[in-house]
Formats: structure tokens, C-alpha cells, sequence
């Protein structure tokens, strides 16, 4: 039986369709390839930005920066505000820092004390501003040991009372009373603008 050959241009034809076949079917594949190396590069840049931002918010929490512009857009006010740190329970150490540093005058008292009773005499012979002392009774908290050690830590002092003025520790009575009778103490509260005029009533 004798094998029979399609005519030449049935051939052609086939060998041409083939031929674009396999033409599409590279493209296809270079495409598909190219696409994937997009898709890669976008997932990555994704990827990037989310732990970007995941960083910042770690770092700066709810930290919000504005700017104000006139109508000339210059920058007429920019600030940053930062958060109040939610639900963040302070260490004693921290509670007691912040207390000597929020308030001008600081005294660390025992009710009982005759030392703290002198020098809330002292103190007394002032006309001091309104809200410019702040008296700590230790004795009246559960954790007046802890305190003690704390106030010791900070300022070297483990007795009562302990008095701060801006931050920096003045001593104790004793200490208190030398400043007073010296004329220091008056300075001190006058250079401080602690000391009330009548007209502020």
C-alpha cells in the first residue's frame, strides 16, 4: 500500500499553523512569566510597606503631625501630638518622679511625725500660691516602706520628711529650717514665683 502525502499547500498550511502555534504558545509563556515576576514584586512591595507600617505604629502609636498653611500655603503652625499612653500603669519610682516634677513644692510626710509637723510650720509662714504645695502623707498608703525606699533611691534621704522644690530635694526639716532662717528659703520661693500677692485672691 503506498503512502499517501497530503498535497503541498494541505502541508504548508499545517506546517504554518503549527509553526504560529508554538509562536502564541512562547508569547504565552513569556507573558505568564512576566506576569508572575510582576505579581512577585508587587506582593514584596505590599509585604515592604506593611512592615513599615506596622514598625511606625509599634514605634509612635497613635501619633498624630499636622501642619496649618496660610493662603500664601506657608506653614503658619506644625506640631506633633503624641498619645496618652492608655492604660500604661506607672512603677512607684515613675508615680513618685512625676509627682516631684508636676508640682513646685513637694513634701513627703508622716502624720505623726514632729519633724513633718516643723516643717509644715515652716512652710506655713508663706504666703504660698494656691496648689504650689503638695503634702504626701507616707504612713496613709499600704505601701509606705516601698516609698521610703524609692525616696531614698532618688534623693539619698530615707527619713521624713522629704521635701522637693522643682524636682531637687531641699532635705528635711532641719534642712528646712536653716534655709528659712538664713533668708534662702524666701529666695528659693520668690525666685520660683511661688509666694502669693494679695491681689491673687
Amino acid at each position: 500500500m503506498s503512502h499517501l502525502t497530503l498535497p503541498f499547500t494541505v502541508q504548508d498550511d499545517l506546517e504554518a499553523k503549527e509553526k504560529k502555534d508554538a509562536i502564541q504558545q512562547q508569547k504565552r509563556n513569556k507573558k505568564c512569566r512576566q506576569c508572575n515576576s510582576r505579581r512577585v514584586r508587587i506582593w514584596t512591595l505590599m509585604i515592604t510597606a506593611f512592615l513599615i507600617t506596622l514598625f511606625i505604629v509599634n514605634k509612635y502609636g497613635d501619633t498624630l503631625y499636622y501642619r496649618f498653611f496660610d493662603e500664601n500655603d506657608l506653614i503658619i503652625e506644625e506640631n506633633m501630638i503624641m498619645p496618652e499612653e492608655k492604660n500604661k500603669e506607672l512603677t512607684l519610682k515613675e508615680e513618685i518622679l512625676k509627682r516631684i516634677h508636676t508640682n513646685p513644692i513637694v513634701m513627703f510626710s508622716k502624720t505623726y511625725c514632729p519633724y513633718s509637723k516643723k516643717a509644715k510650720r515652716i512652710l506655713n509662714e508663706y504666703n504660698l500660691k494656691k496648689q504650689a504645695l503638695d503634702i504626701v502623707e507616707v504612713n496613709l498608703r499600704d505601701d509606705d516602706f516601698q516609698v521610703k525606699m524609692v525616696l531614698k533611691e532618688i534623693s539619698g534621704i530615707d527619713t521624713f520628711p522629704n521635701i522637693f522644690l522643682n524636682g531637687d530635694s531641699l532635705g528635711g526639716s532641719d534642712d528646712l529650717e536653716i534655709l528659712h532662717e538664713s533668708g534662702q528659703l524666701k529666695e528659693l520661693l520668690d525666685k520660683n514665683q511661688l509666694l502669693s500677692n494679695l491681689n491673687d485672691y
